[in-house]
């Protein structure tokens, strides 16, 4: 149980029981003092060790058994099996500390810091030598869940014959992964529903709701559309009617005001990235549409603006990316005619940026990047050219523009007044899509990074490793940042409420506000 507070005391349910020794001679738990145990203490139900409890209590069952005791392979070998015997048919045992991120963290000689033990190798061989279903959530170092099973006769190895960096580098082999929002898929909901909704993001959501009135601007950034974007998606997350019923509001808003408004054509605050949202959650299943003329006059403004040659590239790059959204082979709410038009357009925008390329030698626009931006719209614009080179789209036309750009590439990557994160940005898009050039990741980079947003700090850093990187790589980095961002979020300045006070519109918005933070942890 360790601190109650923690977990114990947040579990809503008519019965419920602890389990733990509490040894102040502990080395793997060294916070146990006396005046600590005189505040756990009241809610432990049995003090002493899981094998203990195990055999002195043969009968007991249970629908849910949650083991985060001993961190130590043989240990949790007999936790999981143990456990197994005492579920209820349908229940489940869920195993903390799954998927150590270094070799230090699941080292057994050096139990200290970030230290998740070898817990992983338990899960490895109950998923590969038992009949038990296993999955792991990747979430707070992993978490396990291991399905009831009447078949307990089995037998697994004493100790896996597998040392970590093999495990690292094949770990979606040895496992069964998924992202915490695919919850409801992991667990068999088909007789009751299933909400996993973390404590941060109500505190993100309940500050969201109760701010709606102070969102005046309808863009993507810090408007409406921006927080309709978060709660459509966190509504698939948690299945609740409410949030959809608010995004619906706030959608039928920004629809209703589009013709009536004078609204600017860039991707952060106007019309191509309202557009681009609006494809996106169609696409997800966010908002039911079949009608293929929603987006019909944004399809027209793009057409229009993608054949035009403008130095403009935030405008350009912005209706570049709404243009690749549109024309994904998944989009059906589209007439064949405006896809076919776009598409020439595209190309034809790409011709133009490559003449001035060649002509020109434009320069890659270089002040201003002394902060971090997810909205520097160089790393966007490669990172669209090499999303049409996946959809065979502009292919020989968008492999020589990136070629023409990768020397101004490598100047940047060697310019120290660029912040790290921009160039680390830049790294991961071309990264993304096969292309080498350097990049030095500055030590504990994470804790570099003194603010929560999207648009420049942590949130938008986690953003973009999830986009552009498998689940696999920079495993560390994304721990570190995650656990980074969850340090702003228990602060009051992370949900920007602040009571007695006007806070400006754009705390509760998705570039620079509470909603980015929010949508960052379901993405």
């Amino acid at each position: 149980m360790d601190n109650p507070a923690v977990n114990f005391q947040k579990v809503r349910c008519a019965e419920k029981e602890s389990v733990d020794p509490y040894d102040p001679n502990s080395r793997y738990c060294t916070d146990w003092t006396q005046e600590k145990l005189k505040e756990y203490l009241p809610f432990l139900t049995y003090r002493m060790t899981s094998d203990q409890f195990f055999e002195v209590y043969p009968q007991k069952k249970y629908d849910v058994i949650f083991i985060d005791g001993l961190h130590l392979e043989n240990q949790v070998d007999r936790d999981i099996f143990n456990a197994l015997k005492h579920l209820n048919p349908g229940g489940v045992v869920i195993v903390h500390d799954c998927l150590p991120t270094t070799p230090q963290s699941q080292s057994e000689e050096n139990p200290t810091g970030d230290w998740v033990g070898t817990v992983w190798r338990s899960i490895v061989k109950y998923t590969l030598y038992t009949p038990c279903n296993v999955k792991v959530i990747d979430t707070d170092w992993g978490v396990g869940i291991i399905e009831y099973t009447d078949d307990t006769d089995f037998v697994v190895p004493e100790r896996l014959d597998m040392d970590y960096a093999h495990f690292l580098f094949h770990r979606d082999e040895f496992m069964h992964i998924y992202n915490w929002t695919q919850i409801s898929d992991v667990i068999d909901a088909s007789d009751r529903t299933v909400f996993f909704y973390p404590e941060r993001l109500q505190k993100i959501t309940n500050v969201l709701l109760r701010n709606l009135d102070a969102l005046t601007d309808l863009g993507l950034a810090n408007g409406k559309m921006g927080v309709a974007l978060y709660l459509y998606r966190l509504n698939k997350v948690v299945n609740d009617q409410y949030l959809e019923n608010v995004a619906d509001e706030l959608f039928n808003t920004v629809i209703d005001s589009i013709a009536k408004e004078n609204i600017s054509w860039d991707f952060t605050q106007g019309l191509s990235g309202i557009g681009w949202a609006i494809n996106r959650l169609i696409l997800d299943g966010g908002i039911r549409c079949s009608d293929k003329s929603i987006l019909k006059d944004m399809d027209k403004i793009a057409i229009r603006i993608l054949r035009l040659q403008s130095y403009n590239f935030d405008i350009i790059v912005g209706y570049l990316l709404y243009g690749i959204g549109r024309i994904n082979p998944s989009v059906k709410h589209i007439r064949q005619k405006t896809k076919m038009a776009l598409i020439e357009s595209i190309q034809l925008q790409v011709y133009n940026l490559l003449l001035l390329s060649n002509k020109h030698h434009f320069s890659i626009k270089q002040d201003g990047l002394k902060d971090f931006d997810i909205t520097w719209y160089f790393p966007w614009l490669l990172w669209g050219l090499i999303q049409l080179k996946q959809l065979d789209v502009a292919h020989s036309l968008s492999e020589k523009l990136i070629s023409s750009f990768l020397p101004q590439v490598e100047l940047i990557q060697q310019n120290r007044e660029i912040h790290f994160c921009n160039r680390f940005f830049l790294y991961l898009v071309l990264l993304n899509g096969g292309y080498h050039v350097s990049f030095d990741l500055p030590p504990r980079m994470w804790e570099l990074i003194n603010n929560p947003s999207l648009k420049n700090g942590v949130a938008g850093i986690l953003f973009i490793l999830k986009l552009l990187t498998s689940s696999c790589d920079f495993l560390e980095l994304k721990q570190k940042l995650f656990f980074r961002l969850t340090e702003f979020e228990s602060s009051e300045n992370s949900t920007g409420d602040r009571q007695g006070t006007i806070v400006p519109a754009n705390c509760f918005g998705l570039l620079e506000g509470i909603a980015g933070v929010g949508i960052c942890n379901i993405y």
